[in-house]
């Protein structure tokens, strides 16, 4: 099996971080979207 060139295998792995980067943003945006609301998880508001 031929070995990979570097600048390929740098490529797939920045592609990897950009994902999980992605990945991560999306998942804060709707904690903190969550959070301000301050929706629970019975479905009651918070009173403050």
């Amino acid at each position: 099996m031929e070995a990979i060139p570097v600048h390929v295998e740098t490529a797939i792995y920045l592609y990897f971080v950009l994902v999980a980067l992605g990945g991560m943003a999306l998942y804060a945006r709707f904690w903190f979207d969550h959070r301000r609301d301050g929706d629970s998880a019975d479905g009651a508001s918070s009173p403050n």
